[in-house]
């Protein structure tokens, strides 16, 4: 299956192809994970090209325990280890 690249959507079976996860594998990410970048177009579903890496390299983050968090809640968070230690 060949791919332009500069196609912005992919199917699944070239999802597959280009991130190297199987395809069974990413209909399952596809129906389970919300956050995952597709989107139906009639009957054929599509996959963000350039979300289904950042998506990849989140999993990987989460994976390691690198939580990237909104820096609000950070801030938040921060004053209230602050507080506590006075």
């Amino acid at each position: 299956m060949q791919m332009s690249e500069d196609c912005l959507t992919l199917t699944l079976a070239e999802a597959a192809a280009y991130s190297g996860i199987g395809r069974s594998k990413l209909e399952m990410l596809q129906k389970s994970d919300k956050r995952f970048p597709s989107f139906k177009v009639g009957t054929k579903t599509l996959v963000d090209k350039a979300l289904l890496a950042e998506y990849i390299h989140q999993l990987a983050r989460d994976r390691m325990g690198e939580v990237v968090m909104n820096p609000v809640i950070a801030e938040i968070l921060e004053h209230r280890r602050m507080s506590r230690g006075k």
